[in-house]
This record gives structure tokens, C-alpha cells and sequence, in this order.
């Protein structure tokens, strides 16, 4: 397995694994489902800043 920073191209799929959690669980602190570009965007915004290699 291999481990990377999320990257802007990613969003569609964590939207596929994020938004049925938000929507059917509890287990979030969010109660918003998102849209790819707004992840897309989050993730423009934060790249780089936690991951380090």
C-alpha cells in the first residue's frame, strides 16, 4: 500500500467513499454532504500543509 497526499483529482472518489457516511451514519462531525469541487477545492487549499514526506 502505498500512502500519498490526497491531490484535486482525487475528489470524486472521496466523495464516493465520504458522502454516504455523511449521509447514513453518525460517525462524521459533519452533516453536509459535498460536492467534488468543493473537496477539490479544500484540498488546493491544504495541500502540502499536513502531509510530509
Amino acid at each position: 500500500m502505498i500512502i500519498r497526499a490526497a491531490e484535486p483529482d482525487d475528489a470524486p472518489a472521496i466523495c464516493d467513499i465520504w458522502n454516504p457516511l455523511i449521509r447514513d451514519t453518525t460517525v462524521t462531525f459533519t452533516n453536509e454532504v459535498r460536492e467534488s469541487q468543493e473537496i477539490s477545492a479544500l484540498i488546493k487549499v491544504r495541500l502540502g500543509v499536513f502531509f510530509r514526506c
